[in-house]
């Protein structure tokens, strides 16, 4: 083969490629144009911004994706409100977000959705003066801990889950004065029973009795005896229960 003749084909294939490249960028939507702007009515004033939760790779729906002109949104993209500020901003795999932050129109975060390790994700809300508002912890689609807090910052719940068998290892909550709520402990981890207490704001014990954890169904039942007392400690009532089912009731 002729130096000549391998030119033409060096030349051939460079064309060809170069051809390529500018009809597939010409042909391809531009995925910035996919950015939208929205007025401040997509901010729920009890959930946040939510739009953007269906997308989200595990804990979305399985069907949604975003897309623009019929092509999933990939790599960065933003939204912005009608002023101009930023109200999203995610990374898009296949029209699905593996990580984002959304934000009010006061330029505070909303919430961030980021990895954390290997397998687990980390979803943190705010509320729009930026005091904490939720923070949850999972792996992949499984929730492992979950923390809600009140607008002045005092905890409101918490709970934190066996990694296997669902069941809560921690779950309590708190008055906004910052004293407990409620409280389940665990009291025998073979038979899966619980202790379940509700108090008064006072400290004073308002209701106790024990739980069982169904783990084939992953739900709470009360069995044996349960305890109503009024807010000075009397005793008020007690209950009788049996796989879930009252058989016994007794005022005092």
């Amino acid at each position: 083969m002729t130096n000549k003749t391998m030119k033409k084909i060096i030349f051939f294939f460079a064309f060809t490629i170069y051809n390529l490249q500018f009809t597939i960028s010409f042909s391809q939507p531009d995925l910035n144009k996919a950015n939208q702007r929205y007025d401040e009515s997509v901010v729920d004033k009890s959930e946040g911004i939510t739009i953007y939760e269906k997308y989200n790779f595990y804990l979305g729906d399985e069907k949604e994706e975003r897309s623009f002109a019929g092509i999933p949104c990939q790599a960065w993209v933003e939204d912005k409100y009608i002023s101009g500020q930023l109200l999203h901003r995610g990374y898009y795999v296949d029209g699905r977000l593996k990580m984002y932050k959304n934000f009010y129109s006061n330029a505070i975060m909303e919430r961030e959705y980021k990895n954390i390790g290997v397998g687990k994700n980390e979803l943190t809300t705010f509320y729009s003066d930026g005091k904490l508002r939720t923070k949850e912890l999972f792996a992949e689609d499984i929730p492992l801990k979950s923390e809600e807090y009140y607008p002045n910052g005092q905890l409101e719940n918490i709970e934190e889950y066996h990694k296997r068998l669902r069941y809560f290892t921690v779950s309590q909550s708190y008055f906004e004065s910052g004293k407990v709520e409620s409280d389940l402990k665990l009291e025998d981890s073979k038979k899966l029973t619980f202790m379940k207490t509700w108090f008064y704001e006072n400290g004073k014990i308002k209701e106790q009795g024990h739980l069982v954890f169904n783990s084939e169904n992953q739900s709470y039942f009360k069995m044996d005896k349960w305890s109503e007392f009024s807010e000075d400690g009397k005793l008020l009532r007690e209950t009788f229960f049996e796989n879930g089912k009252m058989y016994k009731e007794t005022n005092h």
